[in-house]
């Protein structure tokens, strides 16, 4: 994965996903309004959540 710092703290990166699973986020997020990056972020989040969630669990 790279990544560049922005000049406004944040990172960016840049990632491999299938084209099947990339034309089915931009369906989903025109239909939503929300921009590539707030979805994919807000995926993020809720993975990391689910594995501490889980991680509490055992």
């Amino acid at each position: 994965m790279n990544k560049k710092s922005t000049s406004d703290r944040k990172v960016k990166i840049s990632i491999n996903i299938p084209e099947r699973l990339l034309i089915e986020l931009d369906n989903y997020r025109t239909q939503e309004n929300q921009d590539r990056s707030i979805w994919i972020t807000s995926a993020i989040m809720e993975k990391l959540a689910s594995i501490k969630l889980q991680k509490h669990k055992e």
